[in-house]
């Protein structure tokens, strides 16, 4: 299109042009749909990525409307409606959706306008437009169509008076205000700018998503990269907000802005390479009362914040949890004379060779549930020591087996390569291979249950070995050996590999330090044992 013909709406002071033509609508439309394609991701779609159609049909007259500038005009509001329509992770913020129906509403308005034109000229002033007119209804089709699918957006982005979104939006206008993010003089008492970035911070934080926000809006880029970079430096190295900072360091926050160079969005913003801040830099010229002040609001509201994310957990536990039985005097005396007489009659049967460790802790683990669920405190404490015990003893004896078989299986070894004969001898030399992977599965088995017996994790038995085996092995198909050290796997890896919740995971890795720079997750064989079986 035609720059004369296709120059956007922008606030007052705003340099960059934005100019749909035939050569770059797809591009455009492309770079817009490029992270909603990927569905780990929300996308934030900012008010200024519309094209002010209503602005070129206020300047120019029907009859000097090009066909093909409308054509391409048409493409990327047709592209636009079917992003809308097929991407569920697309959400629109109420400020953005009362903005967008705005400028439809306005371009529809000149829609209008443009049909009296229409029904004034001339009949032939009218076949000479024709084709142009009837390439306006279709537009004005379009409109009407887009606005539905922007109020189901919005519908589906609706957060009904959440704490968490409440207090994000104090945050960061309190930030954009004191230094001073938006230029003068734009956008007013408006806070659409500010609430889009809290809604962005709210989907990484509380819904534990990936979140792109596209727009053309320096400012709205401003915003979200200087709370981004406040929020996770040293200067607000809050412990109770250590969650909140995990959870900012684990997702990741795009910022696609639209660059005029190469007409379409682009990448100016992404929070995982912004992880080693450090000490965030104030201007020099902002007041030290301001920046004390600052400083002290956003550690307040980042403890608030803490603090309504773990009551919602807690409320989240309590609606499943079952409720708790309460167990009389005269329950609690019969579960303690019953767990005396258990203990009493397992001393008995090991005293004659009887005892069998496994029954045993069948009976003790019965006994467990019942204390726990009725018992006192002193009970459920004692009945676990007598459980350790047990599972001490489960692991000395699992030890010992696998100490006799690993010296029969190196005798039988030893026979096997006596002599050179399983080497023309094919039953002896598949024996001999057997045999060695038997060795090597027996001799990690050995490490396992020395490890576990070690580090007092007396409960892990050989569903538990299982299990270890085949993570790493998974892992390791992924490109994450766990058996040669440390390595560092992106949140989503371990939660996709181990099987686990995303969410567990992201608590498990706050809880526990083992969150890197990236968004990564520090892993090794011991922390894969403790943490993700």
């Amino acid at each position: 299109m035609a720059m004369s013909e296709a120059t956007a709406a922008r606030k007052p002071g705003r340099s960059n042009r934005y100019v749909i033509d035939a050569d770059n609508v797809h591009a455009l439309t492309s770079s817009l749909e490029l992270l909603v394609r990927d569905r780990r991701y929300v996308v934030l779609y900012d008010a200024s990525i519309w094209f002010p159609l209503h602005e070129l049909l206020g300047q120019v007259p029907l009859g000097k409307l090009r066909l093909a500038a409308l054509r391409t005009v048409h493409t990327f509001f047709r592209e636009l409606l079917r992003i809308f329509a097929s991407y569920e992770n697309v959400l629109i913020t109420p400020e953005v959706r009362g903005e967008l129906a705005n400028l439809i509403a306005a371009t529809l308005a000149q829609l209008d306008r443009q049909k009296l034109q229409y029904e004034r000229m001339a009949p032939a002033a009218r076949d000479r437009v024709g084709r142009t007119f009837h390439l306006l209804l279709r537009i004005e089709e379009l409109m009407r169509k887009l606005r539905t699918r922007i109020e189901d957006r919005a519908k589906a982005a609706y957060v009904e008076r959440r704490p968490e979104l409440q207090l994000l939006q104090e945050m960061v206008a309190a930030i954009t205000d004191t230094l001073s993010l938006k230029k003068p003089g734009q956008g007013g008492e408006s806070r659409a700018d500010e609430h889009l970035a809290a809604r962005a911070l709210f989907e990484v934080i509380v819904h534990h998503r990936h979140v792109a926000v596209c727009t053309r809006d320096e400012d709205v880029r401003r915003i979200i990269s200087a709370t981004y970079k406040l929020l996770i430096s040293d200067t607000l190295r809050e412990e109770e907000a250590k969650l909140v900072r995990r959870a900012l360091q684990l997702g990741n926050l795009v910022v696609l802005k639209y660059n005029p160079e190469r007409q379409a969005y682009t990448r100016f913003f992404e929070s995982q390479t912004q992880q080693a801040i450090g000490e965030f830099i104030f201007s020099k010229f902002l007041p030290e009362r301001s920046k004390v002040r600052l400083i002290s609001e956003v550690r307040s509201q980042l403890v608030k914040l803490s603090r309504e994310l773990d009551r919602a957990t807690e409320a989240a536990s309590a609606e499943t949890a079952p409720a708790v039985p309460r167990a009389s005097p005269e329950l609690e005396t019969a579960l303690g004379v019953l767990f005396d007489r258990i203990v009493w009659y397992q001393e008995i049967a090991r005293a004659v060779g009887l005892s069998d460790v496994h029954e045993e802790i069948r009976v003790l683990e019965a006994m467990r549930t019942a204390a726990r669920t009725l018992g006192p405190a002193p009970l459920a404490e004692a009945v676990e020591r007598a459980l350790a015990a047990l599972h001490r003893r489960r692991l000395h004896q699992v030890l010992r087996e696998l100490g006799e078989k690993d010296a029969a299986l190196k005798q039988e070894l030893d026979a096997l390569t006596a002599d050179a004969s399983y080497q023309q001898n094919v039953p002896a030399a598949e024996r001999l291979r057997e045999v060695a992977a038997e060795i090597a599965s027996n001799a990690r088995a050995r490490h396992f249950f020395t490890r576990a017996l070690g580090s007092g994790e007396y409960h892990l038995d050989f569903d538990h070995f299982r299990r270890t085996e085949e993570l790493l092995d998974r892992f390791s198909a992924n490109g994450f050996d766990l058996r040669e050290g440390e390595r560092l796997v992106p949140a989503e890896e371990v939660a996709h590999l181990s099987g686990l919740d995303y969410e567990r995971v992201l608590r498990l890795a706050s809880e526990h330090d083992l969150v890197a720079e990236g968004g990564l997750i520090r892993l090794d064989y011991a922390t894969l044992i403790r943490h993700l079986l």
